[in-house]
């Protein structure tokens, strides 16, 4: 379990870890009977323990003055699209991170045919959104009169904007805006043994900071500072 500052979890931190390191220790006699550590596999992956260590302390050295560079574009990016996307929808602000809201704009302000996930209910994720844009540039291909062109246009614009408002959104929450450790250094945590398949996980680093670095995006973000 990840450490706590608060007193009152502390005695719950100890038993827990030293009852994991008891088990670990336990376990140990069944690993050499059944001749575990003998499979190539487990080996590969002791192996890359050391690795693994040394990826997680040493992270990624990060300009401070470009992360904030690049967060104060996002941002700004975010408020000229979101503008524009008001005067699209009657000058009402819309909270692109509410699915309510999103939903009544698409299926109800747009009128656009409601997509629907796994479970059968209504969703407005990124699949939903690029199918709908799919749908309008199907309808502009087909139409006849200008006037029926445009206004399919406008629906196929509004999506978008939707669209790229919540790439922005992602970029700011999970990425720019993310807390770094106390040198200024982003961290993960990367697990050797993280999946049954050998394929390592990641996760935030132990103190909260950091990211899951193996979500980081495509595109550069351009953050990091060459060591």
């Amino acid at each position: 379990k990840s450490w706590s500052d608060k007193a009152s979890k502390r005695d719950d931190l100890y038993t827990y870890n030293c009852l994991d390191c008891v088990v670990t220790y336990e376990a140990l006699e069944s690993f050499i009977k059944d001749e575990v550590h003998k499979n190539p596999i487990f080996q590969f992956e002791m192996s890359m323990l050391e690795v693994s260590l040394h990826m997680s302390k040493t992270g990624f050295n990060v300009d401070i003055d470009r992360k904030e560079l690049l967060l104060k574009a996002q941002k700004e990016r975010w408020n000229y699209d979101g503008l524009t996307l008001a005067l699209l929808n009657d000058r009402k602000i819309l909270n692109t991170a509410s699915p309510a809201q999103v939903k009544e704009f698409l299926y109800n302000k747009l009128e656009l045919p409601a997509r629907s996930n796994r479970d059968g209910g209504v969703t407005t994720d990124e699949g939903a959104l690029v199918a709908s844009i799919a749908y309008c540039k199907d309808k502009i291909n087909t139409l006849k009169t200008q006037e029926s062109k445009d206004l399919w246009d406008m629906k196929m614009k509004s999506v978008l904007l939707v669209l790229r408002m919540k790439g922005y959104e992602k970029l700011i929450g999970s990425y720019l805006g993310i807390k770094l450790s106390p040198d200024n250094r982003l961290r993960s945590a990367w697990k050797v043994t993280g999946t049954e398949s050998g394929r390592w996980s990641c996760a935030k680093w132990y103190d909260d900071t950091g990211l899951n670095a193996a979500t980081m995006p495509r595109e550069k973000l351009e953050i990091e500072v060459a060591e």
